[in-house]
């Protein structure tokens, strides 16, 4: 069995064996017999990691951290408190995924990278918000203001229906309510 981390009062850190379901029930840390985790990965309270995981060496999981079923995580990434990372999605080697993250369904974040805030899997594209004033969707990027001011224009032109047009404004505004915040 894997050899994990987890946070003991008033000791910190300490060794434990993946099959010590009694330690990890103490804090509400949930892993799918299905999953497969390498060897010291750190744990803090209230994980999940669902079906099919595959999740490599030295991971760090912060509080409420959230592994859909067959998501792949390379090992040495850092996934954040409350990020929630969706099925399928494959995250590299060395990969930092920042406090509160959502990464959609079947993303692939490459080796090393680092992500600040919002990936949503689309109907149409994939949408990124990296933590500065831009907004990717598919392979079109524009400041979060000329996506307010021209989305419906822009999206119509790439062939996006109606109904795909008001899902990304809601993506859009989502995003620049973050940014503002």
């Amino acid at each position: 069995m894997s050899v994990i981390y987890l946070y003991v009062d008033d000791e910190g850190w300490k060794e434990f064996d993946l099959s010590n379901k009694e330690e990890l029930y103490k804090r509400n840390i949930k892993i799918s017999q299905s999953s497969k985790i390498g060897d010291n990965a750190v744990f803090e309270y209230n994980v999940r990691i669902g079906n099919g995981a595959n999740i490599g060496d030295s991971v760090t999981f912060g509080f409420n951290a959230n592994i859909r079923d067959g998501a792949k995580i390379g090992s040495n990434a850092k996934i954040g408190y409350g990020t929630k990372i969706g099925y399928g999605t494959k995250i590299g080697y060395g990969a930092k995924i920042g406090y509160g993250a959502k990464i959609g369904d079947g993303a692939k974040i490459g080796d090393g990278a680092v992500v600040k805030s919002i990936i949503f899997s689309g109907s149409n594209h994939i949408v990124s918000y990296w933590g500065e004033d831009r907004i990717d969707i598919g392979c079109i990027y524009k400041s979060i203001e000329e996506w307010i001011e021209s989305y419906e224009l822009v999206l119509d032109e790439e062939g996006y229906t109606e109904e795909q047009i008001e899902e990304y404004a809601r993506y859009i505004k989502l995003i620049k309510a973050l940014h503002d915040s």
